[in-house]
């Protein structure tokens, strides 16, 4: 467990010793009150995004009621404008991104839903949208095939994205059936109904059985995999953007039964709510493109392969559209051209905002209550999350050392939620300190403006040092060679500004003996739960 101390940190935070000994340990946060967020994307008649928008242009409703905002910050995203770095000779960067980032995305490759042809359209476009990325936008892989798996963490670097999306292969489970295999299955029904009245209807309620057991087990295979994936994601602050690219979406929010009528395990009743508590706008993402053939005079199917005919794909689009509006995202569906839409939803994914309240209702009762946000004027389209069900609150204490502890172990992946530079200084005499200054862009902290007009916060750092030998890269530090903090941040107005202008500013000092290492440096965010680290080579060379 890293040692702590506590340290009061403005614009320059004084030198930590790499051997601190403060006793003063570090306690969890606890919430006692409980707040709602409300993350709001604003769009004009055009589509376009809204920016300069002022808390007192927005009012919230709770079922009806209004309700006062105690918290509002407008999160802006322009990615052709560099942001302005601190002017110093950085030698490290866990980023090189222009803008600024406020949003996590999450890239979600549904091979359970999709078919294996269509997969292989998922994969191309995937790879067509990540090698566009620019570089800085922190995104997480996954995919789910009979379980959620990580394919690659959160990572600015498109590189990374792109070599880990390469890597997927279709994969073929049985419970999502092609267009040409659905459609060879009615030619075969239609087949059996010329031969024999009752063996065509036994062949087709046959393979409805058959298409309605797939459905069911898809069904719940999917709730279980997005409550794993938001409870994953519940310990990154902020927004997060769910692009769940799919063929087919066979949930529903807000209900407990599916379009067989069959009834939903508890956890697809509370995935409305676990899905808020988390953050998360999802992004329904179809890889169906444009439909172009002529709809058939049919009566539309109870539970629809989506995709095979007009009336499956109304039904699909309805569908992906709840799934939005229930989570504050947007459907992209009817294009071919996936990856330009994704680009252009991630974009304006990072252009939103952060709305708060207690709710007035302090009744936990179980039940659904409607959110409704409203501006000032009308004619703008606002996007965000609907509601909530009333479920009382079981809150988990935070604990900063615990989640910097863990993402400073030398297995643990880069994370770019808060982004870092820093220079590193190598001892020029024997017995020097090797010595490391570094930036914390303020960008994504999760500040508190208290009613002084001071903004407030509290971020734990640590350094630790992995000695490489030619033999075998080690993974267990010195013991001496690390060192860590707790920065309080209080700053008035003047102070912010300077912080905004140079960064965060901190140095550490480590005494390591001559050799190869890797620095991982790491902070931690007590408000927003974000974290962010750093791995800078050196080598420290032995002095006569």
């Amino acid at each position: 467990m890293l040692r702590t101390a506590l340290v009061t940190a403005a614009v320059l935070v004084p030198v930590l010793a790499a051997a601190q000994s403060a006793k003063r340990e570090v306690g969890t946060i606890r919430v006692t009150s409980r707040l709602v967020y409300v993350d709001v994307t604003v769009r004009d008649s055009a589509g376009n995004v809204v920016r300069g928008l002022t808390q007192n242009e927005f009012h919230v409703f709770e079922d009806g009621k209004p309700q006062q905002i105690d918290y509002f910050n407008a999160h802006v995203y322009n990615p052709s404008v560099p942001v302005a770095r601190p002017a110093s000779s950085l030698a490290f960067s866990n980023t090189n991104t222009s803008g600024s980032v406020n949003a996590v995305s999450v890239l979600l490759l549904d091979l359970l839903n999709t078919s294996t042809t269509e997969q292989l359209t998922a994969r191309e476009q995937m790879l067509k949208f990540l090698g566009a990325l620019p570089p800085g936008r922190p995104i997480s892989l996954f995919t789910l095939t009979d379980r959620l798996q990580m394919i690659q963490s959160f990572t600015g670097s498109p590189e990374l994205l792109t070599a880990a999306a390469k890597m997927l292969k279709p994969v073929n489970l049985g419970q999502m059936p092609s267009i040409e295999e659905v459609k060879q299955d009615k030619a075969t029904a239609k087949e059996f109904d010329r031969e024999s009245t009752r063996g065509g209807q036994t062949a087709m309620d046959g393979n409805v059985q058959t298409q309605d057991t797939d459905l069911d087990l898809r069904t719940h295979s999917t709730i279980a995999a997005l409550n794993q994936l938001a409870h994953t994601m519940s310990k990154y602050g902020g927004r997060k953007n769910l692009f769940w690219v799919s063929e087919s979406f066979p949930i529903a929010l807000n209900t407990t039964q599916n379009c067989l009528g069959q009834t939903l395990p508890v956890d697809a009743f509370r995935l409305t709510n676990v899905l808020a508590d988390a953050r998360i706008a999802v992004y329904p993402t179809s890889v169906l493109g444009l439909y172009t053939e002529v709809a058939q005079v049919m009566a539309p199917p109870k539970c629809p392969p989506y995709g095979f005919d007009y009336f499956g794909r109304g039904i699909l689009k309805s569908a992906m559209n709840d799934i939005a509006n229930q989570t504050g995202g947007q459907a992209i569906f009817g294009t071919n051209d996936l990856a330009g839409a994704m680009r252009r939803n991630l974009d304006d994914s990072g252009n939103y905002y952060t709305l708060a309240y207690q709710p007035q209702n302090k009744k936990w009762n179980k039940q659904f209550r409607s959110i409704r946000v409203e501006l000032s004027q009308n004619g703008d389209t606002l996007s965000y999350r609907r509601g909530y069900f009333a479920y009382p609150d079981n809150p988990q204490p935070l604990n900063p050392i615990q989640q910097l502890d863990a993402a400073l172990q030398a297995e643990s992946p880069e994370s770019t939620l808060l982004l870092l530079s820093a220079k590193v200084d190598l001892p020029d005499r024997p017995g020097g300190s090797v010595m490391v200054h570094s930036v914390l862009d303020p960008a994504n902290l999760g500040l508190i403006t208290a009613a002084d007009g001071h903004r407030r916060g509290q971020i734990a750092v640590g350094l630790i040092a992995f000695r490489e030998t030619p033999d075998k890269p080690s993974n267990q530090p010195d013991a001496p060679s690390q060192s860590s903090a707790l920065l309080n941040l209080d700053l008035d107005a003047a102070q912010y500004q300077a912080v905004l202008k140079s960064g965060v500013l901190f140095t550490q000092q480590l005494n390591l003996k001559p050799g190869r290492y890797r620095l991982r440096l790491g902070v931690s965010d007590v408000v927003s739960s974000r974290l962010g680290t750093l791995d800078m080579p050196i080598v420290v060379l032995a002095h006569d």
